[in-house]
């Protein structure tokens, strides 16, 4: 929410209020996103989640009993979003499949983390060119991009 110097501040009570339906809205576990109201739209995301990790091809599904005694086995657990337009109104449902990684051991399970993302500098260079030469502004969400790479280590 952007506030002009001239717009007077939500009350607290305004803000507590926004502060809980934004803390209420999204289920922190299974259970509870299946005790909801809602459940057949997580039911739907989480179904979609999965059917991406499939496509992508993500993981193989291995026995536990093949598991080399010096490698633990990485637990997941769903995260679930709400994306929601500018009035808040929901939009869509989403589910993400995450590894609970502080389980991980770093040296063992994993060398090393990095995230790609661009400078705060270099998006307002482009935004500043685009408005400069009149190049038309839009914007796109890759679902779930984070399964397009490939992993060299095995987890």
């Amino acid at each position: 929410m952007w506030l002009s110097p001239l717009t007077p501040l939500p009350s607290n009570l305004e803000l507590l209020d926004l502060a809980a339906a934004e803390l209420n809205d999204k289920p922190r576990n299974w259970a509870v996103a299946q005790a909801s109201s809602d459940a057949d739209k997580w039911c739907t995301a989480y179904l979609d989640e999965l059917a991406s990790i499939h496509v992508h091809n993500v993981y193989d599904l291995v026995p536990r009993s093949s598991v080399p005694s010096d490698r633990r086995v990485i637990k997941c657990r769903p995260i679930f979003t709400i994306k929601r337009d500018t009035q808040n109104n929901p939009v869509y449902y989403k589910a993400r499949l995450v590894a609970k990684g502080f389980t991980q051991i770093p040296g063992q399970d994993f060398m090393d983390t990095f995230s790609p993302i661009t400078r705060l500098e270099s998006q307002c260079l482009l935004l500043h060119l685009a408005v400069h030469l009149g190049w038309p502004i839009e914007q796109l969400d890759i679902k779930t991009a984070f399964l397009h790479g490939d992993l060299t280590e095995d987890l």
